[in-house]
């Protein structure tokens, strides 16, 4: 919620490809975890989503105890999270989406700020919708 950088341009991301889903939207799930759980209650999470127009029964925005967190994003997902004092907003973290199904099972990783990537990504998405019931 105070991510100076890569967040607010996800985020837009994010609602670029719940709008190209149309229908389909409503069976994906877009679940932003954050990586500073000491400011990002689920109030203020809550309160962050209704500002920018999340629709929250699609997208889930997740909070938890900071050794949780990283210890998902690394080992779960393989994705970096730490906090720095050198990265705009005191955190530095992954500006990759995964893309995970029903079961679980990552199906990709993409840069959530590159268009080729997120166009990919969109292409792959409607694939496994087409396929998963």
């Amino acid at each position: 919620t105070s991510c100076p950088d890569v967040c607010p341009t996800t985020l837009a991301t994010w609602r670029k490809i719940h709008e190209a889903l149309g229908d389909d939207a409503q069976r994906v799930r877009f679940v932003f975890v954050t990586v500073d759980p000491e400011r990002d209650t689920p109030e203020r999470l809550l309160e962050y989503a209704t500002r920018i127009g999340a629709d929250t029964a699609q997208w889930k925005f997740l909070t938890g105890s900071e050794e949780d967190l990283y210890d998902m994003a690394r080992n779960g997902y393989y994705l970096t999270a730490l906090p720095s004092d050198t990265a705009a907003g005191g955190f530095f973290h992954s500006d990759t989406f995964a893309l995970i199904d029903k079961r679980g099972r990552i199906r990709g990783y993409y840069d959530g700020t590159a268009t080729e990537e997120v166009d990919q990504l969109l292409n792959h998405l409607k694939q496994l919708l087409a396929t998963e019931p």
